[in-house]
């Protein structure tokens, strides 16, 4: 009950999210090139979004990302982190092994508050396991399916920052409405039963 009423953190990933995945890859050599990371496009309306953000609540946002066995790669997300948002806390940049579980790296574990904005359907599905908020970023190449039934929002939605805080405050919502409905609906099922078995 108390993560209820904690303050909100924002947990953004990077490849996917603030930066374009290189589609056009066939092999996993360039990956591991001095300068890959650093030269990622960056999702415009993303860097807008999180900058925003970053001017009203600077020391709730959070960067998780994971990062591969390059001796460039850690490196390279750092630096341009602090090149796009020099406000950003650098102990706020969490950047996990490539393998490992991002939840088990969140400070103070993950809470009902936490927002996870990431574009891979098991990092959301790990997140929302571990009790916090997941949201599917979706681009133009990971939602061909629409596996992610839950909250999501478009990289190339205009109005994205909107879109964010719409579901930032209203995140709780559906669940407690769900809560609040579930006796009354029982009731009605009762007697519409009941009307049933007379033949009403």
């Amino acid at each position: 009950m108390e993560d209820r009423f904690a303050k909100p953190r924002y947990f953004f990933d990077m490849d996917g999210v603030l930066f374009k995945f290189d589609d056009t890859l066939t092999a996993l050599e360039p990956l591991y090139e001095e300068g890959y990371f650093r030269n990622l496009l960056p999702h415009r309306l993303a860097v807008h979004c999180l900058q925003e953000l970053l001017s009203e609540v600077p020391d709730r946002i959070y960067i998780l990302s994971h990062y591969i066995d390059s001796p460039f790669a850690e490196c390279e997300k750092r630096e341009v982190l602090q090149e796009l948002f020099p406000s950003l806390n650098p102990h706020n940049v969490i950047l996990v092994p490539y393998g490992e579980n991002k939840t088990d790296h969140v400070p103070l574990r993950v809470k009902e508050n936490d927002f996870l904005i990431d574009d891979y359907d098991q990092n959301l599905v790990c997140w929302r396991d571990a009790g916090g908020y997941a949201i599917k970023f979706v681009n133009d190449m990971n939602d061909r399916h629409g596996s992610w039934k839950g909250s999501r929002v478009e990289y190339d939605d205009p109005e994205l920052i909107s879109s964010l805080n719409h579901i930032f405050e209203y995140a709780g919502t559906s669940e407690d409405l769900a809560m609040t409905l579930e006796p009354y609906m029982k009731q009605k099922l009762e007697v519409l039963r009941s009307h049933a078995d007379i033949g009403l």
